[in-house]
């Protein structure tokens, strides 16, 4: 479970400092060509994780046949 909140740990950082990265990127070259590159690839990079995670356990008991 610690993986998980690790990825989702690392999915809040990107959506709080996301625009002023973009935006840091935009004042300096004028366009956001550099950025939309930039994140496409580490979209993918994040993605492949995700991918490879086991389904969440199940951790109920299972019912007793009568």
């Amino acid at each position: 479970m610690a993986i998980y909140g690790a990825l989702y740990g690392f999915f809040a950082l990107g959506a709080g400092f996301g625009s002023a990265v973009f935006g840091a990127f935009y004042e300096s070259d004028g366009n956001y060509d550099a950025i939309l590159l930039i994140s496409s690839v580490l979209f993918v990079v994040g993605a492949v994780p995700l991918l490879l995670l086991d389904k969440y356990r199940d951790y109920e008991e299972p019912l007793e046949a009568e």
